[in-house]
């Protein structure tokens, strides 16, 4: 085998193999899972919060059975 193709091989290996390794997943904090089957035994109810800004300690306003209130998030994809 040739230096030059050896060299472009080499190459191409480290590409793929430094390209391979630095996928990343993102994660977010997003409400946990709402389970709309609660809504029949507990109604509607008033909401404490209409949005995230509402809530204190990096909560989010989620639907909690039927009613939006400040939750802590969960990671997400």
């Amino acid at each position: 085998m040739s230096p030059v193709l050896g060299s472009i091989l080499l190459g191409i290996t480290l590409c793929c193999v430094g390209t391979h390794g630095s996928e990343r997943i993102e994660v977010h904090n997003v409400c946990p899972p709402f389970n709309p089957d609660s809504c029949k035994a507990n109604g509607p109810g008033k909401s404490p919060c209409s949005s995230d800004n509402q809530c204190k300690n990096h909560q989010k306003c989620c639907c909690v059975n039927c009613t939006r209130k400040c939750v802590d998030p969960v990671q997400g994809k």
